[in-house]
């Protein structure tokens, strides 16, 4: 998850990779809220759109963040949160989080799909293997 910082420079913050235990996206975003003073941004695909609403407390999460959504191939725009920012004019790779998912979950290679790095992580952590 990408955050803004008040210096105006961009981080990436690796809470939701080091808790133990169930990670909500409303909790990290006020973890992260109540440590810095900061903006946050949380990217998806409009793939994800249509779930929002079973997110875990997505009306609070909507005035905490906001959305920085990409289009998909087969999953138009028709309506997003109101903060949202839509990136268009982007390359379409046909690799989303939810297909690296799926293919660990029935055994299929990620190879190329992922960096290597991350293949492996994934790989020794048993990641994703039982959806």
């Amino acid at each position: 998850m990408a955050k803004l910082l008040s210096s105006g420079h961009m981080s990436v913050s690796r809470l939701e990779l080091e808790r133990q235990e169930v990670s909500y996206t409303y909790d990290t975003v006020r973890l992260i809220k109540s440590r810095q003073d900061v903006n946050v941004y949380w990217i998806i695909g409009s793939d994800n759109v249509p779930f929002l609403d079973k997110w875990y407390r997505i009306d609070e999460l909507m005035k905490e963040v906001t959305f920085i959504i990409f289009p998909r191939p087969g999953h138009p725009l028709s309506s997003v949160p109101e903060k949202s920012i839509i990136v268009r004019n982007t390359v379409h790779c046909g690799i989303s989080s939810s297909l690296v998912r799926e293919r660990v979950a029935r055994g299929r290679p990620i190879t190329g799909m992922v960096p290597e790095s991350v293949e492996s992580y994934i790989r020794s952590k048993k990641l994703y293997e039982k959806i």
